[in-house]
């Protein structure tokens, strides 16, 4: 059967565990971030909406609900974003 491991056919699978796979790049929360780059979580929330930090938006929404915003940093992109303001003399935080 093709796709899903399953025991007998997933080398690392250990007997009383589920079979999941690890996720490939670390996703952080805004507090993850915040403290990946020592700053508050009112600051990576700015950047988000005025330094371009990359980000994904994994927010939701229903009719007849408010918006619920869920964001999430891949965090290899993260810190690449800070090295570059950093590199280029704009580290302004």
């Amino acid at each position: 059967m093709a796709g899903r491991p399953t025991r007998e056919t997933n080398p690392r699978h250990t007997p009383g565990r589920p079979v999941h796979a690890a996720p490939a790049v670390p996703i952080l929360t805004i507090a993850e971030v915040a403290e990946l780059l020592r700053v508050s979580t009112a600051t990576v929330e700015r950047f988000v909406y005025r330094s371009g930090i990359p980000y994904l938006d994994l927010s939701t929404h229903r009719p007849g609900r408010r918006l619920k915003r869920l964001l999430r940093f891949e965090r290899d992109a993260v810190l690449t974003w800070a090295r570059t303001r950093t590199e280029n003399g704009n580290p302004s935080w």
